[in-house]
């Protein structure tokens, strides 16, 4: 296993913990989105429901700043992709449609996390 993967994967499992900490029901991480023909498309790292909200959460890790800050990794085009996801993932699980959709941005960048809640794009 690589270390970035590794530094991924302790990022998202900090944010699932940060997010059930807040009273947060996880339902899914790392859920996959495939267009069809087209194979895997994208992925939603952690989706977390509350009352009537349900967030979708994108993890952007990073140990330095040698690649610039985690959030400046998030741009229009992952936002849209992220929207596809979330469409695609509202639509095969249609008990959810009634939520309030919420798009957080989660960031850790030399172990200090920042949530970015409601972000819009």
């Amino acid at each position: 296993m690589s270390t970035n993967w590794s530094v991924g994967q302790a990022g998202e499992l900090t944010v699932s913990e940060y997010y059930r900490n807040q009273g947060y029901q996880i339902i899914a991480e790392n859920y996959q989105y495939y267009s069809q023909g087209r194979g895997r498309k994208g992925e939603i790292d952690v989706i977390a429901t509350k009352s009537n909200t349900i967030c979708f959460v994108e993890v952007k890790t990073r140990t330095n700043t040698r690649f610039g800050h985690a959030l400046e990794q998030i741009n229009a085009q992952k936002l849209h992709t992220l929207h596809g996801a979330i469409q695609y993932f509202l639509l095969k699980h249609p008990d959810y449609c009634n939520h309030f959709p919420q798009i957080d941005i989660a960031t850790i960048q030399n172990g200090v996390l920042t949530i970015t809640p409601n972000v819009t794009g």
